[in-house]
This record gives C-alpha cells, sequence and structure tokens, in this order.
C-alpha cells in the first residue's frame, strides 16, 4: 500500500456526475505487484513483522531486529521512533520512495488506525456533542500536535538535521483517501491481489462488490452531513 500511495496513486476520486468512485489503477497495480513480488517475497532479504512473528512468536522482534543492528531498513509509523532512542547505531530517516524519476513529489499514506470518538446512544443532545468533540479535535491540532511532532519527535528522537528534513518531506506529503480513512476494504482487497500475485483475480474480480461498498459509505457520510 505504501508502494501504491507513494507513486502517486489513490483508492478513489470524485467524479462529478457518480460522486465518489473507485479510482484504483489495475494496471499500474499488476506491475507494481510484478516489480515488488521478487524482491518483497524473498526472505533472504526481506522480511515483514508477520514473517518476524513467525520465527520468534514475538511481532515486536521485527522492531528489535532493526535496532539491535541486523536490517538496513525497516518501514514503519513515525510513532514507532519512540523505540529506538535506546539505540547504539545511529539511524536516519528517508521518505518513501518515488516510482520513477518523472514523479515530481513523494506522497506518503497515513495509517487509517487511529483513534477515534465514541458517542454513547444515549446522548440526545446531538448538535451540543458535535460541537464539543469537534472543538476538541481543533484545539488538539494547535496544541498536542505541535507539541508532539516539533518537540518529541524532531528534537528528541531525531539525530542529525537530514532526518528533520526528511521528517518535513514526509509531513508535507501525507495522504488521506476516502477509501482508506472509512474502512471500505478497498485496501484490504489491493492488498490481497498482492499476496495473490494478480490485480484481476482479487480486486478486479470484487469491483461491482467494492463499488456497492463505497456508495454505502458515501450515502452514509453525506446524510450525517446534513
Amino acid at each position: 500500500m505504501q508502494f501504491y500511495v507513494g507513486s502517486g496513486k489513490v483508492l478513489t476520486a470524485e467524479d462529478p456526475e457518480a460522486g465518489r468512485v473507485i479510482a484504483v489503477d489495475g494496471e499500474f497495480a499488476q506491475n507494481l505487484i510484478d516489480l515488488l513480488t521478487p524482491v518483497l517475497e524473498d526472505k533472504t532479504v526481506s522480511l515483514n513483522n508477520y514473517d518476524v512473528h513467525a520465527f520468534t512468536g514475538d511481532f515486536n522482534d521485527y522492531f528489535k531486529m532493526f535496532m539491535d543492528g541486523h536490517c538496513l531498513f525497516i518501514q514503519a509509523l513515525i510513532s514507532t521512533m519512540d523505540l529506538y532512542r535506546e539505540m547504539e547505531d545511529d539511524f536516519g530517516i528517508v521518505p518513501n520512495p518515488k516510482y520513477d524519476a518523472s514523479q515530481e513529489s513523494y506522497y506518503h499514506r497515513v495509517c487509517p488506525r487511529v483513534p477515534m470518538f465514541t458517542i454513547p446512544a444515549t446522548v440526545t443532545d446531538y448538535e451540543k456533542v458535535g460541537a464539543v468533540t469537534e472543538y476538541m479535535a481543533w484545539l488538539s491540532h494547535y496544541t498536542v500536535l505541535p507539541a508532539y511532532y516539533e518537540v518529541t519527535i524532531k528534537q528528541k528522537r531525531t539525530r542529525d538535521e537530514d532526518a528533520i528534513e526528511m521528517l518535513d518531506i514526509v509531513r508535507r506529503t501525507m495522504v488521506f483517501d476516502f477509501g482508506d480513512v472509512y474502512d471500505t476494504y478497498l485496501p484490504n482487497y489491493l492488498y490481497d491481489s498482492y499476496k495473490e500475485g494478480s490485480y484481476a483475480r482479487k480486486f478486479g474480480s470484487c469491483l461491482k462488490m467494492l463499488t456497492k461498498r463505497l456508495a454505502h459509505y458515501t450515502k452514509i457520510l453525506d446524510a450525517l452531513g446534513e
């Protein structure tokens, strides 16, 4: 998913007539699968967290391998930098790679697994609750986020000026995709296509079902907006 989004591709797009539609580039996705599979599935050079878990029984060992100096690169969330404070080896940060030299910008998929508000069913004053929660989110954007990013991450977790510059590149090029954020299952089917080795057999064959699912989420959000 990071390589797909990092190549400037999207899951959904806004259509003037049809509304929100699936915009996955199937031909490009298949090409990407064919390029990545020989490298990422070669266990002599690449391991993911599930591979490491199969060997050790502990998902945290995925990060421990990097912290102990047993691997050159690790793809992870910025928040995992908290784990690297005690590393003896220096480490740096690089953005997702571009697909090719003609790509003008970097792109970075935002992790959709984030905490969200839960509103009890007993609430009666929806307008007041909505106003309060929106204000809390707005306030944290100007208080919590700067403190975490500017102080904790950039000053306490990085080890050189280059890393700070790389972090800013990542932050400036974040991508929020409707199909990713609202759990439409589009990322799941695209990842399954990679594991299967075929876009057509996984994502392509389920396109009608996924289109209906996307329309369902769009209607729900439109109703909430009204």
